[in-house]
C-alpha cells in the first residue's frame, strides 16, 4: 500500500473513544467582532453570537461524542478554555489561519484532546481548514497531501469559506458554521472495538537505516518511534536540551522557538521511499 501523507486519526479515535459519533464544524470565530459585520448580521454582539454557537453545538453533540474543529476557533486566546468547557464532546482542532501556533503546546490544559497543524484524514475523508484545492501553503508536506488528494475521488471537508453554498467542485464540502447553520455535521462513528494488527514502526525492516539517517545527518536522537497509523510517527527527543521540542504527527516538527519547521528545512523526504516499497 502506498503511503498517505495525511495522518489518518480514525484508528486513534476508535481506541480512545469507541462507539462514539464523530462530528465536524469549522470557523466558530468566537469573540471576532468583525465577522458579525461580514457574514453574521443576525447577531447584535459577540456574546450573543458565542452563546448561540455553543447552544447549537450542544443540541447535536453529546458529552461523549467526538467533534473535529476545522480551524479559526477563537480570536481571544485567554477565553478558549472557558468556551471549550461549555461545549460537549471530545474536541480536536485543526489549526486555521487565525489560530495561534501556541495552541499546539497548550491544548491539554485548554480542554482539547489534540491539535493538528496539517490536514488529517478519517478513513477516506480529508479534513482541513482551507479547501485543499487552494494549495496556498509552501511546505513540502502540505503539497504532498494536496497532490495525493487530487488523485482520489474522496471528499475534502473544509472550513474557511463563510458562505452557505460553496462554489467549489463536488469533491469539496464546506463545513463552516455559516454553511452548516451552526450545527456540527455527523460524518460517522468509531468502532466498538478496534483491533490493531499493523506492526509498530520500530519493527520496520528499515528501522536501522532510518535511525542512522536521523542521528548522523540530522543530529536527532529519537527516544521513541511508534506507529501513528503506520505512516506517521511521533518522536520524543532524548536530550534534555530539546525538552520543549515535540512532534505533531505526520512528521511535523514544532521547535522550542514556537515555529513549524517546513519539510524542506528538515529534509526527511528520504523516509517516503521506505513506506512505498
Amino acid at each position: 500500500m502506498a503511503v498517505s501523507y495525511a495522518n489518518d486519526i480514525y484508528q486513534m479515535l476508535c481506541q480512545k473513544h469507541p462507539n462514539r459519533n464523530i462530528y465536524i464544524i469549522g470557523d466558530q470565530h468566537f469573540f471576532h467582532n468583525n465577522i458579525i459585520q461580514y457574514t453574521r448580521h443576525q447577531f447584535l454582539n459577540v456574546l450573543e453570537m458565542n452563546q448561540y454557537i455553543i447552544q447549537k453545538h450542544n443540541e447535536v453533540v453529546g458529552k461523549e461524542d467526538i467533534v473535529i474543529l476545522l480551524g479559526d476557533f477563537s480570536f481571544k486566546n485567554d477565553s478558549i478554555k472557558n468556551i471549550l468547557a461549555e461545549m460537549n464532546g471530545y474536541k480536536y482542532l485543526i489549526l486555521g489561519n487565525h489560530d495561534s501556533m501556541d495552541l499546539v503546546k497548550r491544548y491539554p490544559n485548554l480542554g482539547l484532546e489534540g491539535v493538528y497543524v496539517m490536514p488529517i484524514k478519517i478513513g477516506d475523508m480529508y479534513l482541513s481548514h482551507e479547501p485543499l484545492m487552494y494549495g496556498e501553503r509552501n511546505d513540502l508536506h502540505f503539497k504532498l497531501i494536496v497532490d495525493e488528494f487530487k488523485k482520489t475521488g474522496h471528499i475534502n471537508y473544509h472550513g474557511h469559506i463563510h458562505t452557505k453554498n460553496s462554489t467549489l467542485s463536488s469533491q469539496y464540502q464546506n463545513a463552516t458554521c455559516e454553511a452548516l447553520d451552526y450545527q456540527p455535521l455527523f460524518i460517522g462513528k468509531t468502532m466498538q472495538q478496534m483491533q490493531v494488527e499493523k506492526p509498530l514502526f520500530i519493527n520496520s525492516p528499515y528501522f536501522d537505516q532510518i535511525l542512522t539517517e536521523m542521528t548522523t545527518k540530522h543530529s536527532i536522537q529519537p527516544k521513541l518511534l511508534i506507529d501513528d497509523y503506520i505512516y506517521s510517527m511521533v518522536l520524543e527527543v532524548l536530550s534534555s536540551e530539546f525538552s520543549s521540542y515535540m512532534i505533531q504527527g505526520s512528521f511535523g516538527l514544532l521547535k522550542k522557538y514556537n515555529f513549524l519547521t517546513k519539510m524542506s528545512d528538515l529534509d526527511i523526504s528520504f523516509l517516503y521511499k521506505f513506506f512505498n516499497e
